[in-house]
């Protein structure tokens, strides 16, 4: 028998089950969070009164990732070409209100924390190869996913596999479960939201760009995209914007004018209103020019985007067409609900809202301002609010220059910074992009070359904001100082081990620590925990507050890692950092997808630890898992010029010569 779980909060088959059955051996799939499947063995062995034996499957020995995720983006590339609605092509049938929302949708942006859409097929394709490779002829199952649930029932009916089925998870009750169900309260709520918002900031903000001197001053604007409270916000009293650095600062010096920044809210913030107003006054008197999305969204395009039913009709008579029940198979596997659920989120749900938002900001803003208008810089991630922004822009005028900043460090897992080439064939209907790119490093310009994006339109100017790209090591001196300063241990090593804002992988972490720690007294392992994720429980559960050699810090990530000897992660781009200070590290391998390190961008780079053995080899060789130095250069590049002065060079060459 085939048990899969895909959840937490597990279930364990009744006993009389594998009684009835005859079941002497027992193959265990946990598909999410993968250590879990340790876990899981224990508390089923307890229960079961004869001898079974039980193996646990790894999905990474069953499928192929690179080959599967390669065929998921080709897939997706193709999807337009495969559907034809109404004799419309699929980007013409769904343009609603003048947006594009194909090329807006999840299914394009496929990015696993959003979507389903790589997870589920990942985690349907190892069920498909375990059934047959071990010809399995009976499956027991839970799992939390509505859609990866109905998409599994569909593969094992058509496989005729008996298959029992344990609680459904997904299943809760309780307020915000119901909230979740009133759709329409939801609407209602948000309408009323953005109709306050929008009148509220229409009359409370300064008239910035009304009080310009148009026509000594035939471009007087450096727009600069932020989300409040995410990239600027008010720190101590003081504002902070992330992402830009010096560079507005840089740009309105050398070529004029001033740094604006149009600023999409979030909509919890403005369930908070008093705060909201008093952060917001607090920027416009310290003369940060700060616009308020919802200044250019007039109070009729706010109550079309969410009282219209254009998005409705159109989704319901997709539906009803027989090629879309059929169109969503890869590779013998049929993802019809996966595929449906993360479109109809797109063209109904709070993504679509967001994303009609977006877009006609940005298109009364460029109507209005647009010829007054420098450039326009966001941060770059490939997410659908970006090509809203970018249509919306370019809808109303097509001479701004469009500048997109690489904000993160993708993963292989993050499949909105992936393309397949097919996406940028189609000159007529291809992906929209911005006029620019600016890359950290030429392993990402390298990436997107290959997709097939024009050369012209990529380039490597470093990090912005990187603190450590000048930062040499610590001298053994000013490491023992820095590490009194904040009362750090000089007798020990330090591992520095941050913790995800996913529970389940925090936990991993915990678990492959928790017996780990007591064999490494000389090593002092200081766990980070994230602020969006309190990690006590955990630290409890695990014994390890108990632990002498175990400390919890609220310390920034900044401060610790030059102070730190090691460094072992799941997930993070803290991985880059680890990095450039030559941290001997490893990837905490526990989650659900593989490849989910920064660096697994680069072969056989970093190494994937999945036990507590493992572990423990890593501390007892760290010499031999340091990456070399010149790998580094790779992700951020090396270069002398301030990467503001660079991008100033750029953009001057570019745009305005």
């Amino acid at each position: 028998m085939l048990i899969i779980i895909d959840s937490n909060e597990q279930d364990l088959p009744s006993p009389s089950l594998f009684n009835r059955m005859n079941v002497d051996k027992i193959w265990l799939l946990h598909l999410f969070p993968r250590f879990k499947a340790w876990q899981y063995k224990e508390k089923l062995s307890s229960v079961l009164k004869q001898e079974v034996k039980i193996e646990i499957l790894n999905p990474k020995n069953l499928v192929d990732f690179e080959h599967l995720k390669k065929n998921l983006l080709d897939f997706i590339a193709s999807v337009p070409s495969l559907l034809k609605i109404s004799d419309s092509s699929l980007s013409e049938y769904l343009t609603i209100h003048g947006l594009n929302m194909w090329w807006t949708s999840g299914v394009v942006e496929a990015t696993p924390y959003k979507q389903d859409l790589l997870q589920n097929l990942y985690y349907l394709s190892a069920i498909y190869h375990a059934i047959q490779e071990l010809k399995m002829t009976a499956v027991w199952f839970q799992v939390k996913n509505k859609s990866l649930e109905k998409d599994l029932i569909q593969m094992l009916d058509n496989a005729k596999i008996k298959y029992y089925q344990g609680s459904k998870s997904h299943q809760r009750t309780g307020i915000i479960s119901y909230a979740k169900r009133w759709k329409l309260l939801r609407l209602t709520v948000f309408l009323t939201m953005h109709l306050t918002s929008s009148i509220l900031f229409k009359l409370l903000s300064p008239k910035w760009l009304n009080t310009q001197n148009s026509k000594t001053i035939p471009k007087f604007i450096h727009l600069f995209y932020t989300f409040y409270p995410f990239t600027i916000n008010i720190k101590d009293s003081l504002p902070e914007i992330k992402i830009y650095g010096c560079l507005p600062s840089v740009l309105s010096k050398n070529l004029g004018g001033e740094a604006y920044y149009l600023c999409y809210i979030s909509p919890k913030s403005i369930l908070h209103p008093m705060r909201l107003i008093k952060d917001m006054r607090n920027f416009w008197e310290k003369n940060i020019r700060l616009i308020p999305m919802e200044i250019f969204i007039s109070l009729w395009d706010i109550i079309h985007v969410f009282l219209s039913p254009t998005r409705y009709f159109k989704y319901f008579n997709l539906r009803k067409d027989i090629n879309y029940r059929k169109a969503f198979k890869i590779e013998g596997i049929d993802l019809f609900h996966t595929f449906d659920e993360c479109i109809k989120n797109s063209l109904l749900g709070d993504d679509a809202w967001e994303n009609l938002l977006h877009y006609h900001a940005f298109r009364k803003f460029a109507l209005n301002y647009g010829e007054k208008t420098f450039h326009i810089f966001y941060y770059l991630e490939f997410h659908s609010w970006e090509v809203a922004l970018l249509l919306g822009v370019k809808d109303a005028d097509k001479s701004i220059p469009l500048i997109g900043l690489q904000q993160s460090a993708p993963n292989p897992t993050l499949l909105s910074f992936f393309f397949s080439p097919i996406m940028f064939k189609n000159k007529s209907d291809r992906y929209p992009l911005p006029d620019l790119i600016l890359c950290s490093g030429k392993l990402y310009r390298e990436l997107l070359l290959s997709y097939g994006i024009n050369s012209d339109q990529v380039e490597v100017i470093g990090h912005i904001i990187g603190q450590y790209l000048n930062q040499l090591p610590y001298s053994n001196e000013l490491k023992r100082k820095k590490r009194n300063e904040i009362n750090l241990p000089n007798n020990r090593k330090i591992c520095l081990v941050p913790c995800s804002i996913d529970m389940s992988l925090t936990e991993g972490i915990m678990y492959l620590l928790e017996d780990v720690v007591d064999k490494l007294p000389e090593v002092l392992f200081l766990i980070k925990g994230h602020p969006d994720s309190p990690i006590k429980v955990l630290l409890d559960k695990y014994n390890l507050n108990s632990k002498e050699n175990v400390k919890a810090t609220e310390h920034n990530i900044a401060t610790l890692l030059p102070l730190s000897d090691y460094f072992i992660s799941t997930s993070t781009s803290v991985s880059q950092e680890a990095l450039w200070l030559g941290l001997p590290q490893v990837n905490l391998d526990i989650g659900g997808l593989p490849q989910a390190n920064p660096l697994h961008l680069v072969s056989n780079l970093i190494v994937d630890v999945e036990t507590q053995g493992d572990l423990i080899k890593f501390f007892l060789n760290t010499e031999k898992y340091g990456i070399p130095k010149n790998k580094r250069a790779l992700f951020i590049e090396e270069t002398k010029i301030d990467p503001c002065h660079k991008i100033l060079n750029i953009v001057i060459s570019k745009f305005h010569k």
